[in-house]
């Protein structure tokens, strides 16, 4: 997805701050496998340009099973082999428009997915981005966009096993306006669809809305504080509504601080707090109030070292269940090495502790539910040239939870090329 913040206000810089739109609390940025290479979240250069890649990824535990658990039936029958081969053919290709003080992005992206052994799951997952950066006159700054995206539904988010496609889909519009010297009007609008293709799972369709308003004042370009509303809503289609769907509109509000700090060209800290307030529609579903903050330090250590920390509350909840919700807190640690100019390895390791202390009455499943995910991962890549690059990744999915048909440890390593025209 693309950002809404564009502090200089020029032409051509896209970040990456959808989430401080406004989110509806349904997780999707974790949902997907399979699917293609995610659009480029700052495109500097001007021009048309594609890209083709081959890559290949051996899971020893496709369907996120507990330890101990066999015979699970699957839409292919009974799943009799927990690891799986899955060959990803990939290509996309992004064109960069500037004119002037306006720009214009576009990407797209298709991947291929096919399975060795579980040739059900075979599919095609795509995304495709359009975006507006646009200025007009002295005072004003903003983005238009639009966005698509279509993948296989990770079976760490499901237990239902089978093959769901899940397409979403929206726009977003932001704009900003320069009051005077430090100050600043923002406002924002996110707007998502989200569809199922399994039929159990349609009743977690959903419409999602969210916007923002805020006052921002400036001490220079790159350091900045926002005072923000943010409000979000969610609505599940009435065609699905009944006791077992178990619909619940929801409506919620945010009031936080937004801080971006830049101490120095090597150290970026940006973070966000605020207390959130959550009202369904049905008043036989328990209200939520709390508070939410997220912080994250990207620090340049040493020339080739670069560290990034980040932490976090927040409410959330699955796509596939977006009426089971958690309070999750979470850590993330990531650190890329740069040893030569085409050499690159990377460590990450993320922990997140969910505790479902929300949901509604006939979701006794969930209430009372702790997960603690665990993620650790290693990666090297290789440039040999400038149109060529390898990688290869390794990593370790884990989850445990109090509820034991949730729990799994899955490994993972993954292989490919990607070649750049």
């Amino acid at each position: 997805m693309f950002g809404a913040k564009s502090l200089s206000g020029g032409p051509i810089r896209l970040v990456l701050t959808v989430a401080l739109l406004g989110s509806s609390s349904v997780c999707i940025a974790q949902v997907y496998v399979d699917a293609p290479e995610a659009a480029p979240t700052d495109i500097v250069d001007p021009g048309f340009s594609y890209f083709v890649a081959q890559q290949v990824t051996a899971d020893d535990n496709l369907f996120r099973l507990p330890s101990g658990y066999t015979n699970i039936q699957t839409a292919a029958g009974t799943a009799d082999k927990r690891s799986d081969r899955i060959e990803q053919t990939s290509a996309g290709a992004n064109e960069l428009w500037v004119g002037g003080r306006q720009s214009v992005a576009a990407e797209l992206g298709v991947s291929r997915n096919d399975y060795a052994y579980y040739k059900f799951l075979d599919n095609t997952a795509w995304n495709s981005h359009l975006l507006w950066d646009w200025t007009g006159g002295g005072q004003w700054t903003g983005q238009v966009g639009v966005d698509h995206n279509r993948g296989l539904l990770d079976f760490a988010y499901t237990r239902d096993f089978a093959k769901d496609i899940v397409d979403s889909g929206g726009y977003l519009a932001n704009a900003r306006f320069q009051v005077g010297p430090g100050w600043a009007l923002t406002t924002a609008f996110h707007k998502e669809d989200i569809n199922h293709s399994l039929s159990q799972s349609r009743i977690y369709d959903s419409r999602n809305e969210s916007g923002s308003f805020g006052a921002e004042y400036a001490t220079s370009a790159s350091n900045t504080l926002e005072l923000q509303y943010k409000y979000a809503k969610a609505e599940f289609p009435d065609e699905f509504a009944s006791a077992a769907s178990v619909q619940q509109n929801f409506h919620e509000s945010t009031t936080q601080l937004l801080l971006y700090f830049e101490p120095s060209d090597k150290t970026k800290f940006v973070a966000n707090a605020g207390y959130l307030q959550r009202h369904y529609a049905e008043s036989r579903l328990a209200a939520y109030s709390g508070d939410v903050w997220h912080a994250s330090l990207n620090w340049q250590a040493l020339q080739k070292i670069q560290l990034v920390i980040a932490a976090g509350r927040d409410l959330e909840a699955y796509v596939d269940a977006a009426t089971e919700y958690f309070v999750a807190r979470e850590t993330t640690f990531k650190a890329n090495w740069t040893p030569r100019e085409k050499l690159t390895f990377s460590v990450l390791l993320a922990w997140e502790h969910q505790d479902y202390v929300v949901g509604s009455d006939t979701l006794q499943s969930s209430l009372g539910r702790l997960d603690t995910l665990k993620n650790q991962s290693v990666t090297a890549g290789y440039a040999p040239r400038s149109w060529c690059s390898l990688n290869l990744s390794a990593g370790l999915r884990q989850r445990n939870s109090n509820y034991s048909f949730y729990a799994f440890d899955d490994r993972y390593v993954t292989g490919g090329i990607k070649l750049t025209f």
